[in-house]
């Protein structure tokens, strides 16, 4: 079974003094993924006025590899609720195939 998981964060200064809290979180769930190219695949997009990837689903090979970014990632800061913004961004830049999105191999193998 291969999964593309995309973890979408809030990076708002709403944000800043839980955002160690947020990392930890994200690096737990990551450390339960077998990360590799036919396996799991990891994305963090982080919001707030404005969307930014931080990596893509094809970005990173193993898990050691996401948990570094993951310890990496500082807040953006800006205003938060933009979650629907965030939401449509995802499904527009993340989820395809140019971002290591594997969405479509489902459907075709789920036609056969």
């Amino acid at each position: 079974m291969t999964r593309d998981i995309v973890f979408l964060i809030d990076g708002s200064d709403d944000m800043r003094n839980r955002f160690s809290a947020i990392r930890a979180f994200v690096g737990s769930m990551v450390e339960k993924f077998d990360v590799n190219q036919n396996k799991d695949q990891v994305a963090v997009v982080q919001f707030s006025n404005i969307p930014t990837t931080e990596f893509t689903l094809n970005t990173h090979r193993s898990t050691e590899s996401v948990l570094n970014a993951v310890q990496n990632l500082r807040p953006k800061g800006g205003r938060p609720h933009y979650t629907g913004k965030a939401l449509q961004f995802v499904k527009d830049n993340i989820f395809t195939q140019s971002a290591g999105s594997r969405h479509l191999e489902g459907d075709r193998k789920s036609t056969r």
